[in-house]
């Protein structure tokens, strides 16, 4: 988290929880420190596209609004909660459904070049749902399998090709298992 408070000017786990636990991890809170491994049940393969591009999280993090209305919040709650049952379920249906982030996506999207339109193919390809990595530039999206996976790696260098700007692309399986054993509920206890 210090890696992360360097690097962006705040400690956050969003990356090195699931980096140490693997899989979905969930940061209930950072006073004190909580975070939990969602179970998956969920057999779930994921794509990234980097554009080579230079996004600079402050920038991504000034042009957010400070406050979101009450039926903003209610609707992503609602895609939070179906997001991690539709996981720990392994309900496909209902990840594809809740995949959505309706806050900070439609501020954040125009910062990446291509995003809606990689984000489109990327679904057309056969993923479950897209979106943005982290904030920014990459774009990732969840899969069913490893083949959907390089359709949708396909479908990622195809918006991006003849547009001068190059792309790196990834696919793996989703990590059940990280590098520390489980039960970790308070991440603090592990440094």
């Amino acid at each position: 988290m210090e890696g992360e408070k360097f690097a962006s000017g705040t400690a956050h786990a969003d990356n090195v929880a699931p980096a140490l636990i693997g899989g979905f991890t969930l940061v209930k809170s950072y006073e004190p420190l909580d975070v939990i491994s969602v179970p998956l049940k969920a057999k779930l393969f994921c794509t990234i596209v980097h554009p080579q591009v230079e996004l600079r999280t402050s920038l991504s993090r000034n042009i957010l609004k400070q406050e979101i209305s009450l039926k903003a919040a209610v609707k992503q709650s609602g895609n939070i909660a179906g997001l991690i049952l539709g996981l720990t379920q392994g309900d496909y249906d209902l990840i594809a459904r809740s995949l959505n982030d309706d806050i900070i996506e439609p501020q954040r999207g125009s910062l990446i070049p291509l995003f809606y339109k990689a984000k489109q193919a990327a679904i057309a390809a056969g993923a479950l749902g897209s979106g943005i990595s982290g904030s920014g530039p990459s774009l990732f999206a969840l899969s069913r399998s490893m083949e959907d996976a390089e359709k949708i790696k396909l479908a990622f260098e195809t918006v991006y090709q003849g547009t001068g700007i190059n792309v790196n692309t990834f696919t793996s399986k989703v990590a059940i298992q990280g590098h520390i054993p489980l039960p970790i509920r308070n991440m603090s206890s592990v440094y």
